[in-house]
């Protein structure tokens, strides 16, 4: 309970000091600085426990970028759901199930309430084929579960690294840009103004006075 996991989110930023259970707010606001670090929350299991069902607020998918179109995804989270109500003789409007939208924002907002369809989208995906598919393409996952965390860590570090990386890329061209502004600039000032061109004054025209 007292070390976490390292890197990622840490309250030194060095990925070696874990926020401490009353910086929960403060971790929280880092996080939303850091949106693409690896961070997780230790809870004491017995608290946890004795106080369920009320210890958990809700269920969720489609945090991850490109988890909200994952079959497997989807289908363990709705049925973990279904199986939770049911347990305790709960409703989907006690409880609900959130559909993150990261990647798709502008459909129907980042979250989505999709309690009402989940008992229909249990039904007509049953979580025995998703869990033979998943195992199927992931069978070092599969046969070792206690490694699921260490690779959704390096996800993370990837995605961070990546993130990082595109981030520096753009600050690049920005300044690149404001260079070749700055080159404009000095040219400009510098440019000679044209010469002016002096015209001779007309010649005035004398007329002989009337005799």
């Amino acid at each position: 309970m007292e070390s976490g996991c390292t890197g990622g989110v840490n309250r030194d930023h060095t990925g070696d000091t874990p926020f401490p259970a009353e910086g929960l707010k403060e971790m929280l606001d880092v996080s939303m600085t850091y949106k693409q670090a690896y961070n997780e929350v230790l809870v004491d299991s017995a608290v946890y426990t004795s106080n369920l069902p009320h210890s958990i607020a809700a269920f969720y998918y489609g945090l991850l970028p490109n988890e909200g179109n994952s079959t497997w995804s989807k289908v363990q989270t709705t049925a973990m759901y279904v199986a939770f109500l049911d347990h305790y003789n709960l409703t989907e409007s006690q409880v609900p199930l959130v559909e993150f939208a990261l990647d798709n924002p502008d459909n129907h907002g980042m979250l989505t309430d999709v309690s009402g369809g989940a008992r229909k989208f249990v039904k007509a995906h049953p979580y025995g084929y998703a869990l033979k598919k998943w195992r199927e393409e992931n069978p070092e996952l599969s046969e070792h579960p206690e490694k699921i965390h260490i690779e959704l860590r390096m996800q993370a570090d990837m995605r961070r690294k990546a993130s990082h990386e595109a981030s520096a890329a753009i600050v690049g061209k920005t300044e690149a840009k404001g260079v070749k502004a700055d080159a404009k600039v000095v040219k400009a000032v510098v440019k000679p103004a044209p010469k002016a061109v002096v015209k001779p004054a007309p010649k005035a025209v004398v007329k002989p006075a009337p005799k």
